[in-house]
This record gives structure tokens, C-alpha cells and sequence, in this order.
């Protein structure tokens, strides 16, 4: 509903939306893949079917946010089976909460911005490495899993397994935060043939894919993304600072601070009731992360070990200047894991009573906060 609201009320284009306008009412659509008439980060396939949609509708704001309203709604629905894997009922349901509460979810499926395909994306990924995952576990002969041949059937395993492996990598095209991802699938198939040879099928398909995905993925967008230095300079302060061990450890925390409590709200009063979950994510990511992993050598095995993976690739972009290390829109991809962290975390603090009590009340009271100023807020937009 707060998503619905947003959308049509209709809200001006602002800033960047207004420079993103300019790049789709440039001539023709050679210009989308070529560098922008604007200075924007924005995956040109994606763009396209924006241009392709808004030119029937003269530019209207709806059909222009169009692409962004429709993936974010998508993007609660694939991330759901991904919060299942909670088990209890309870805390997947207070990962759907944390979902719907958070400001900058609901905000960002009305924006003529890409951020809401990248929560689609990670979610699909997600999604998949969990379920090759579980391929994994549950059959002990790999022959069911294998690729048929002549006249044989496919089982339905196989089916998804395959199609996975060759058409997840064009999400490269409608999505940047599918690069922090999309090389985790050959990988998992890589970790799981080194136990059977019957995964190499998928192995080879998968690396194919990728590979030649990023390819084009490169030549028609990224090569003219890398050189837009005036966003550089405008992220220079998103990155992880090496000047001094002060300014690292600064730099970090302000980093880390906002991947984690940026996403429920709209004011820096949700920034600072966010700060007491910093170590609670901290901790259980880097805990639980590193369990899981050791618990399965040979696969990756949860979404904490995924959570991790993508925190160590921000962590390394930030300090190499090459991504920003600092949440916000453009992190957007992480919130529903950051969700998942905490909440499995304060599932697991529970052990230790009244702190775990306390903590979890905590987190369930700031949701219900988050939902009453994001739905107050929405609601008064549409008005």
C-alpha cells in the first residue's frame, strides 16, 4: 500500500532523475550505449526498456518510474523464500516486517533510479546459490542432477539448475549490484564438482555464461561507466579512508553504521537509534558467516556465508576506491541481508536471556517505528 501510494502520487522528478531524463531523451538509442549526454551510473539495458516504455506515455513520471515500481514489488516476493530459511515462523515474519517498515525500500520503488532491480537481483542469487545448495545436500547420487542425453527426460532439478547456471548471469546487464554476485555461481558449482564430477556440466555452462556476459556486459556498459569521474568525485568520501589508522577506523564505522541502519528510515534519528545493532551485525555476520563456511567446505551453504562474501567485496571496493564502502541508495542490493544478519543473530542471542530479550525487543520496536514514519510519511505524499 505505502508502495502503491508512493508511486502515484505523482512526486516531481528531482536532481538526478531529471539528469537520467536527459540521457533517455537523447536521439536514438545508439546514445544510451555510448557515455551519457548526463554523467550517470545506470545499467544502459535497463535504461533502454525505460526509454522504450516512458516514449509511449510522452515521459510521465509513471511510466518513466514504471521499470522501479514493478521490480521492487517483485523484489519482496523473491526475497521471501529467502527468509524462510529462518525456519521459524516468527522471525520470517519479522524479516517481512523489517522489509515492508524500511524507508528506503519503499522509497526507491519510485525512483527513476536502478536501485530497485539490484534488490531483485541479489535476492535471485541468493536465492539460487540456496537452492544449488540444497541440490547438493539432499542428493547423495549426483546422477539425478545430470544433464540428460538422446531421449531421456530432464528432471526438473536439472532443469533449474541448468537454466540458472546460463541465464542468471544477464542480470549483469539490468544491474550493478549483480557484478557483487554473479561470480558465486560458478564458484558454488566449482566447490560442489570438486566432490562429484556429475557438477562440471553446470560448471561449464555457468563459466560460459558469465564470462561472456561480462564481456558484452563490459564493451556496451561498463568500460563507459568506469570513466565517469565526476561520480568518483562525488563518492570521495564514500570510501574507506587509508590516509591514518584514525581516519580508516572512522571511515569504517561510518560505513558500516549506515549498511546497517540506513534502510529504515528517513532522518538521522534512525541512524542513531540503528547504532546499538552495528555490533550485533558485526558480530553474528563474522561469526556466523565464518561457522557456516566451515561447517561446509565444499559449498555456499547459507546466507550468512553470502552476507559475508558481499560485506568483504564492499569492505575491498572501498579501500581500493572503487565502489563505495558507505551504504545508502547505492548499497541498496544489502539491506534485505542486513535484515537477515540481524535478525538470525538476535535469534541466536537469545541464549543469553535477558540481553538477547532485551536486544531482540529492541530491533522489534525500531521495525514497528520504521513503519509508522514510513507509512505516515507515504501516506501524507499521496495526499
Amino acid at each position: 500500500m505505502m508502495t502503491a501510494s508512493h508511486y502515484f502520487s505523482s512526486r516531481p522528478l528531482w536532481g538526478d532523475e531529471e539528469l537520467v531524463l536527459k540521457n533517455i531523451q537523447a536521439p536514438g538509442y545508439s546514445s544510451i550505449f555510448a557515455k551519457f549526454v548526463e554523467p550517470q551510473l545506470f545499467p544502459r539495458v535497463q535504461l533502454t526498456v525505460v526509454k522504450f516504455i516512458a516514449a509511449h506515455f510522452n515521459n510521465n513520471v509513471w511510466s518513466l518510474r514504471f521499470i522501479s515500481f514493478i521490480t521492487m514489488l517483485t523484489a519482496f516476493w523473491v526475497w521471501i523464500p529467502v527468509f524462510k530459511r529462518l525456519k521459524d515462523p516468527h522471525l520470517i515474519w519479522l524479516a517481512v516486517l523489517s522489509f515492508v517498515a524500511s524507508f528506503r525500500l519503499v522509497y526507491y520503488a519510485s525512483e527513476l533510479k536502478p536501485y530497485a532491480m539490484d534488490v531483485v537481483s541479489s535476492g535471485l542469487f541468493c536465492w539460487f546459490l540456496l537452492y544449488v545448495s540444497e541440490q547438493g545436500d539432499r542428493v547423495q547420487n549426483f546422477a539425478a542432477l545430470k544433464p540428460t542425453t538422446n531421449n531421456q527426460q530432464p528432471t526438473t532439478g536439472a532443469l533449474y539448475l541448468m537454466l540458472g547456471a546460463c541465464l542468471l548471469p544477464l542480470l549483469l546487464f539490468w544491474s550493478y549490484g549483480a557484478f557483487f554476485l554473479f561470480w558465486l555461481v560458478p564458484v558454488q558449482f566449482f566447490l560442489l564438482s570438486l566432490k562429484d564430477k556429475k557438477w562440471r556440466p553446470y560448471l561449464w555452462a555457468s563459466v560460459a555464461s558469465s564470462v561472456l556476459c561480462f564481456i558484452i556486459f563490459y564493451f556496451i556498459d561498463l568500460r563507459f561507466s568506469l570513466n565517469i569521474h565526476a561520480t568518483y568525485d562525488y563518492w570521495d568520501s564514500y570510501f574507506i579512508s587509508t590516509h591514518s589508522v584514525k581516519d580508516f577506523f572512522a571511515t569504517f564505522f561510518d560505513g558500516t553504521r549506515k549498511l546497517v541502519a540506513f534502510w529504515f528510515g528517513n532522518t538521522k534519528a534512525f541512524i542513531r537509534l540503528g547504532t546499538p545493532l552495528i555490533p550485533i551485525f558485526v558480530i553474528g555476520l563474522f561469526y556466523n558467516g565464518i561457522k557456516d563456511w566451515q561447517a561446509n567446505k565444499i559449498a555456499i551453504s547459507s546466507v550468512m556465508v553470502i552476507a559475508l562474501v558481499i560485506f568483504t567485496e564492499l569492505f575491498l571496493f572501498g579501500i581500493f576506491r572503487k565502489y563505495p564502502f558507505t551504504g545508502e541508495r547505492i548499497t541498496l542490493f544489502f539491506a534485505p541481508l542486513v535484515f537477515y544478519v540481524l535478525i538470525k543473530t538476535l535469534d541466536g542471542m537469545k541464549k543469553i536471556r535477558l540481553l538477547g530479550t532485551v536486544c531482540m525487543i529492541y530491533y522489534v520496536g525500531f521495525c514497528f517505528f520504521s513503519l509508522i514514519n514510513t507509512a505516515v510519511f507515504f501516506v501524507r505524499t499521496f495526499r
